[in-house]
């Protein structure tokens, strides 16, 4: 399947239409479409429901259109900056496009610059579309459990986790066999026997308690066994990654990393980061490309202008200014192949200068 992007002058900004050339069977009543990341690292799915990198999930998404019509040789698809929002100019993105997902027709297309509303658009309302591909989490295992319990239990015999006690059959509780201890109100002892032995029990039971606690206290229990630490490594991102943690947690252990003198470790996490949709992440991999700011010898090889336009304007539309100012500078060079690059600078120019005054108090000028 071809697909074609078009922004006529007469549709707003964030308004485009898709044609797309290929058979596409079923009622364009029911027409979906999946759009999705080509990242080397796993694909990510629009969701036009989610706002900055929240739009970004690993399941499937399929969400519905504004408008889909036939053309000839194809459809035609209208969206709206709901989604359009979130694509980055020359970026690669692949499409699912059908009336279900067993019978979608899938293809790949690059992204072109299009006008975009000044202000990021309200999120779409979310969709019930079944996705018979997404997977969902498995459950915790009781093998976890079970372990844990056997490593409680002495005699090595796992311990029962929420088992309830089972009363005696008569529902009353029944008596122990020694004669110093008794359940419920104790008769008055007629053996003769002194009370002694047991009181010095307790109170020797007492001592052992305040002594352990006072050992506690002064920083004999303080001590708590660390987990493994973290390699500073490459081999020790990759191995941190596996785990999928959260983004901002990525792009916080990015520092260590640089503190540690891992560069090609930090990047790894920030580029892992930033399609999680860390707008730091997204301003530093910016930085490191922008042929301003590009350093010979370093983890990027390369110097590249639209590579670092594609991670500063990621972060600019998260709102951060000083990526704003970085993205309309290099738009300004020339060192880019955008084709509005002229008029780009200028309105990320004045972006910047209004996130800057809203967040003085000030007009901005």
């Amino acid at each position: 399947m071809r697909v074609t992007v078009q922004q006529p002058p007469t549709l707003a900004p964030g308004y485009v239409l898709l044609t797309c050339l290929g058979d596409v069977h079923g009622a364009m009543a029911d027409l979906k479409i999946c759009l999705f990341t080509m990242d080397p690292g796993g694909a990510r799915y629009l969701d036009p429901s989610g706002q900055g990198g929240e739009a970004w999930v690993s399941g499937e998404r399929w969400f519905t259109p504004i408008k889909a019509e036939p053309t000839e040789g194809g459809v035609l698809v209208e969206l709206g900056p709901e989604v359009t929002w979130h694509l980055r100019p020359h970026a690669t993105y692949g499409m699912r496009l059908g009336t279900s997902p067993e019978t979608a027709r899938e293809t790949r297309f690059p992204w072109p610059p299009i006008r975009l509303p000044s202000d990021a658009p309200p999120p779409a309302q979310a969709e019930e579309v079944p996705s018979p591909k997404s997977v969902e989490p498995p459950l915790p295992q009781e093998d976890s459990r079970q372990e844990a319990s056997k490593e409680l239990s002495d005699g090595g015999d796992p311990v029962s986790f929420g088992a309830e006690e089972t009363p005696s059959d008569s529902g009353v509780e029944e008596k122990k066999d020694s004669p110093d201890i008794f359940v419920g109100e104790r008769p008055p002892s007629t053996s003769g026997r002194s009370s002694l032995p047991l009181y010095i029990g307790l109170l020797a039971v007492l001592l052992m308690v305040c002594a352990g606690a006072g050992w506690w206290f002064l920083g004999g229990g303080s001590q708590v066994p660390e987990g493994p630490q973290l390699e500073m490594t490459v081999a020790g991102a990759r191995g941190y990654l596996k785990d999928n943690p959260p983004a901002q947690d990525a792009a916080e252990k990015a520092a260590l990393f640089d503190q540690a003198g891992s560069p090609d470790g930090a990047f790894l996490l920030r580029l892992y980061a930033a399609r999680g949709g860390n707008s730091q992440a997204a301003k530093v991999l910016g930085k490191l490309y922008d042929p301003a700011h590009f350093t010979p010898g370093g983890v990027v090889k390369t110097a590249n202008g639209d590579q670092a336009a594609d991670y500063y304007e990621q972060a600019a539309k998260e709102g951060d200014p000083e990526a704003m100012t970085a993205l309309a500078n290099l738009l300004r060079s020339g060192l880019t192949t955008r084709s509005d690059a002229p008029e780009a600078a200028v309105y990320w120019d004045n972006a910047a200068a209004k996130a800057r005054a809203t967040a003085t108090g000030k007009p901005s000028p």
